[in-house]
């Protein structure tokens, strides 16, 4: 893991008292995130909002790039419109010409694990929430590792890959959110990128499921895009045998949790609770 003095060493990457105090409400109460009415009529990756925000590591440490979060059009897992949102980073006074696209191991269904939220607001000790006092978000931590490409000079963007409804498990969605991200990204010009300009992936665990679907996708969905390379650490390809390992087990109650974020209109386990086939699958 890049520790945090290699991060520091490079002033172009972190610490800088001069950052603007954002404060942002909570993704749910926060009109950012709101897919806009029009949606359907947006091409996938279009950028529908943007802010500058001000990012941390370790939801402590002010990291001095130019930042901006991008609410963008992409695709739900049954090709419906949909949106979500991606934090990019450039590094201040560059001109990259070269980016990064990490997606963070978010194995949750909670938007504040988003990285979102979590690089720009929260606490990593927060004795006031039920969640807390542990409240330390692993977006917030492999920023550490993102900015190992801000010290390269490139680009980074680090998408909300579970949506804007922090889906978990979504088969095809994370891609589609993954390569959005990317276009988003690359079309948004204060962050002076090229279009279809060459991009890296790097994910683990949840992150690297998101990345792989990225590249399955790819040449189907954004065939323009210059992907030149993909790390995957952990990915996780045989989501069957894992949660059939993970029934009867500690983490047993993360499948109902999981079979129920598929999308907005995801609640088809509790409509089905009570079927025999929903009783035999729990």
């Amino acid at each position: 893991m890049l520790g945090w003095s290699s991060v520091a060493a490079t002033p172009s990457a972190v610490a800088a008292p001069a950052l603007p105090d954002i404060s942002e409400p909570t993704p749910p109460a926060d009109s950012f995130y709101d897919r806009p009415a029009d949606l359907d009529e947006a091409a996938p990756g279009e950028v529908l909002r943007s802010r500058p925000v001000a990012v941390r590591a370790l939801q402590l440490l002010p990291i001095a790039v130019d930042a901006w979060q991008l609410l963008y059009r992409t695709t739900a897992a049954d090709g419906s419109p949909d949106a979500t949102v991606t934090t990019v980073m450039i590094p201040r006074g560059a001109s990259p010409k070269k980016l990064l696209s990490y997606q963070a191991a978010t194995d949750a269904t909670l938007r504040e694990c988003n990285p979102s939220y979590s690089l720009t607001q929260g606490l990593p000790i927060d004795f006031s929430v039920p969640a807390g006092p542990l409240t330390l978000t692993l977006p917030g931590v492999e920023v550490l590792l993102a900015t190992s490409g801000l010290a390269q000079g490139w680009a980074v963007t680090m998408p909300d890959h579970g949506g804007v409804d922090a889906r978990f498990l979504t088969p095809r969605q994370p891609g589609f959110a993954v390569l959005d991200g990317i276009r988003a990204a690359q079309s948004f010009s204060p962050a002076g990128l090229e279009p279809n300009g060459p991009t890296a992936l790097w994910g683990y665990s949840g992150g690297a499921i998101a990345s792989s679907w990225a590249v399955e996708e790819k040449e189907e969905y954004a065939p323009e895009l210059n992907i030149v390379g993909a790390a995957f650490g952990a990915p996780e390809r045989d989501l069957e045998a894992s949660l059939q390992s993970a029934n009867g087990g500690l983490l047993a109650g993360l499948i109902p949790v999981a079979l129920n974020r598929p999308g907005p209109d995801g609640d088809f386990v509790q409509a089905t609770s009570r079927s025999e086939a929903a009783v035999e699958l729990f």
